[in-house]
C-alpha cells in the first residue's frame, strides 16, 4: 500500500476501492445510486388505489395530458394502483417526454440508462438527460455529467462533466456536490485543488450523502495538507457504511484487516466485506474470496473462495490478490 496522495482512486489493501462518482439515478424508488434525492416535481401523486381515480388518470392520459401520462408512467413503474409493468411505464414516459415534460424526460432517460422496460441505450439516455437538464432538473444535470465523465453514450469529456455537475451542485444536489468534489480531488476537468475538493465533499456529507462521507474517509487516510473536520477515516467510513454504502463497507473492512486506526480484527473485516459482497459489490467479493482462500477470520475454504471469485469475475472485476 502506498501513502502518496496522487489520484485518490486507490487501494486500501489489495482490493480496488474507487471514489464514489456513480450515476445518481433516482427514478421510481431504488435505482443504482446511494441517495434518494429527487428533482422538483419528481414525486408521484398519492395514489390510494381508488378505481375511479385511476380510470380518470387513464382517461386524461389517453386524451394527451402530459402530466397524466407521466403520472401513469410512475404508477406502472412502481406498481401503484396497477400491476407493475416497466414496459408500460416507458411507453407513457415517452408520450409525456415528447410533449416536453422535464420530469418524464428524466425518468425516460433513467429507464434507458438502466435498461428497465426497454433495451439499454446509453445514447438515448444522454439525449433525454440533456433535454431534462436544459430545463433545470438537477438530477438530470448530475447524471449527464456522469455520462460525460465515464464516456457513456457520448465521448468522454471531463470539462463538460464538471460543467453539468456544477449546475446540479449549485441547486444543492448532494450527489453532484460529491461528484464535483471528486473531480477537484483528481484534477479531472479542473485544476486539482484538494481544498476545494474537501469543501464540496463536506457540503454533500452535511446532507448525509454516503459517497461523499466515504471519499472524505479516503482523503483523511492520507496526509493531504488540508485540514479535515468531522472525524478520522474510521469515523467517515463508519458513517457511510452504516447507510449500506458498499465502498465504505469495504474500506472499513480494510482498516480492520490492517489494524489501521482500529485494533486488527479479521472477524470485523469479514463482517464488513460480507455486507458489501452480498450487495453485489465486486471488490468486496474479491476480498471475501481472499479471506476464505487464506483462512483469515474464517475456516480456510477453497470452495467458498471460488464462489466469491466467480461472482466478482462475472462483473469483470479485478483478479484475486495473492494476499488480502
Amino acid at each position: 500500500m502506498t501513502n502518496q496522495p496522487g489520484t485518490i482512486i486507490r487501494l486500501l489493501s489489495k482490493v480496488t476501492l474507487a471514489l464514489a462518482m456513480g450515476l445518481a439515478l433516482f427514478s421510481g424508488g431504488n435505482a443504482i445510486a446511494s441517495t434518494d434525492q429527487t428533482p422538483s416535481g419528481r414525486a408521484a401523486p398519492d395514489h390510494t388505489g381508488e378505481i375511479s381515480r385511476i380510470l380518470a388518470i387513464q382517461a386524461m392520459a389517453d386524451a394527451g395530458d402530459a402530466s397524466a401520462q407521466y403520472t401513469l408512467g410512475v404508477m406502472y413503474e412502481r406498481g401503484q394502483g396497477v400491476s407493475k409493468d416497466e414496459t408500460q411505464a416507458v411507453s407513457w414516459y415517452q408520450k409525456a417526454a415528447a410533449q416536453g415534460l422535464a420530469t418524464a424526460q428524466y425518468n425516460l432517460a433513467t429507464m434507458y440508462s438502466l435498461g428497465h422496460g426497454t433495451v439499454r441505450n446509453e445514447i438515448a439516455a444522454v439525449s433525454w438527460y440533456r433535454k431534462a437538464a436544459d430545463q433545470g432538473i438537477a438530477a438530470a444535470q448530475n447524471n449527464l455529467g456522469t455520462m460525460y465523465s465515464k464516456g457513456l453514450g457520448i465521448a468522454r469529456d471531463d470539462v463538460q462533466a464538471v460543467f453539468w455537475y456544477r449546475k446540479a451542485a449549485s441547486q444543492g444536489l448532494a450527489a453532484a456536490q460529491g461528484n464535483i468534489g471528486t473531480m477537484y480531488a483528481d484534477g479531472r476537468g479542473v485544476e486539482k485543488n484538494l481544498k476545494t475538493a474537501v469543501q464540496w465533499l463536506l457540503k454533500a456529507a452535511d446532507q448525509g450523502f454516503a459517497g461523499a462521507e466515504n471519499n472524505l474517509g479516503v482523503l483523511s487516510n492520507y496526509s493531504i495538507g488540508v485540514e479535515l473536520s468531522g472525524g478520522s477515516p474510521i469515523e467517515w467510513f463508519r458513517r457511510a457504511a452504516s447507510k449500506g454504502y458498499p465502498p465504505a463497507q469495504v474500506n472499513l473492512g480494510n482498516l480492520y484487516l490492517m489494524g489501521s486506526g482500529v485494533p486488527q480484527d479479521d472477524t470485523q473485516a469479514i463482517f464488513w466485506y460480507r455486507k458489501a459482497a452480498e450487495q453485489g459489490f465486486a471488490p468486496a467479493q474479491v476480498a471475501l474470496g481472499n479471506m476464505y482462500a487464506l483462512g483469515r477470520g474464517v475456516r480456510k475454504d477453497g470452495v467458498q473462495a471460488a464462489i466469491w471469485y466467480r461472482k466478482a469475475s462475472k462483473q469483470n472485476s479485478v483478479v484475486p490478490a495473492d494476499t488480502p
